[in-house]
């Protein structure tokens, strides 16, 4: 089978987005089947064309439609990328009539999805279109323009993943009757890759935390809640390693600094670590005393299963795909989300636990290769369906 993966983004570019889709693309070319990727190009140094793990990558510059969310002084330059992007239309109809891939597997309703869909529409390519989790939560805070649009390539697409079954249920509030044509595809994990790396090495026990740092993550709540549980503890309290970069370092800091959270001396003290690399994070959850996950919202929640399968105790809030992993796999355990006393508490009992659950139970649905047999599965009936369609 030739497959397209049509990402927003892909590696060197680093996130959860593009380490999906690399891991699905590894997993679908392990089974034989012809694997390319498309991106957007962006940064727009990138090259268009490489190759990375031995997978063909592209890479078109397509704008977004609305201009609404621009700044009125890039109004023009929207316009220009505008005129640009119906060039890279016209190079994606040439690429795909010259490539004529089985399936175009559409990864996250960004600026590329629209043009994608049009050419597959176009040009009879069996679609699916895979969500991730903010590009549909974004578009609900961005406004009516942002819905519409999601709405439009929701309608559009006749086969839908989401990467987990709240995502699902969130794309179906806004595109009745999808929940007939879509399913729920997980991300996966490889658990040898992490049992095979060392443990981090720390001056004293400590807690992970890990994520971009945004408020949907919930990092000033864990800050507050490590302030309550060092007061407790004192000196039994683990340092608190805080993994990640983004807009919300600089407020974190102030708060660590009006709390007076501790980030120097021999007791314990908090990290921030800044962003860490796939190996990094691996050998940090290899060697935390425990993982603390307090989200406010999480379409999916791969650090947890990266946790799990690291053989950390986790703790994480009770919300969206991280329930789904939760009711598979018993080391998990869920607090209610936004409460700094809450999770203070979970997160004590936690410490003073000395039975751990096996971590390895449940994580067996969540392997890359149960991961390609979905996608497998929905690109079979995608073509299916297609041929169908063309006898009729």
């Amino acid at each position: 089978m030739k497959i397209l993966l049509a990402s927003a983004s892909y590696h060197p570019v680093l996130g959860g987005l593009q380490e999906a889709v690399a891991r699905l693309a590894a997993a679908l070319k392990a089974r034989g089947h012809g694997v390319s990727v498309l991106a957007c190009r962006y940064p727009r140094h990138l090259p268009s064309v490489e190759s990375i793990a031995g997978i063909e990558v592209r890479r078109l510059l397509f704008m977004g439609l609305l201009p609404a969310s621009l700044r009125p002084d890039r109004l023009g330059r929207h316009g220009l990328g505008l005129l640009w992007s119906q060039l890279s239309f016209l190079r994606l109809l040439h690429f795909l009539r010259r490539a004529r891939p089985d399936v175009v597997n559409i990864h996250f309703c960004g600026s590329q999805a629209p043009y994608l869909l049009a050419a597959c529409k176009l040009l009879d390519l069996p679609c699916v279109l895979s969500l991730h989790g903010d590009d549909v939560a974004g578009p609900a805070r961005r406004g009516a323009g942002a819905r519409w649009l999601l709405r439009a390539q929701l309608g559009a697409s006749p086969h839908v993943t989401a990467c987990s079954a709240w995502l699902l249920e969130q794309a179906a509030a806004l595109a009745p009757g999808l929940s007939e044509r879509a399913r729920v595809c997980w991300n996966g994990i490889e658990p040898a890759e992490l049992e095979a790396l060392q443990p981090w090495q720390h001056p004293r026990p400590y807690t992970l935390a890990a994520g971009r740092l945004v408020p949907k993550k919930g990092f000033d709540v864990l800050l507050e809640a490590w302030g309550r549980l060092l007061k407790s503890l004192g000196a039994a309290c683990p340092d608190l390693i805080l993994a990640g970069s983004g807009p919300e370092l600089g407020r974190l800091e102030a708060l660590a600094r009006a709390r007076r959270l501790p980030r120097t001396g021999g007791g314990a003290r908090l990290v921030f670590w800044g962003r860490a690399s796939r190996k990094q994070l691996g050998r940090l959850l290899r060697g935390a005393a425990c993982v603390v996950i307090p989200s406010r919202r999480e379409p999916f929640g791969l650090i947890a299963l990266e946790a799990l399968a690291a053989g950390a105790r986790v703790l994480a809030s009770d919300v969206g795909g991280l329930r789904e992993i939760a009711a598979r796999c018993p080391g998990l355990r869920l607090v209610e989300p936004g409460s700094a006393s809450t999770l203070e508490r979970a997160w004590s009992r936690l410490l003073r636990d000395e039975v751990v659950e096996g971590p390895a139970a449940g994580l067996d649905a969540f392997s890359w290769q149960r991961c390609a047999d979905r996608y497998l599965a929905c690109y079979a009936e995608a073509m299916q369906a297609d041929a169908v369609s063309r006898r009729q």
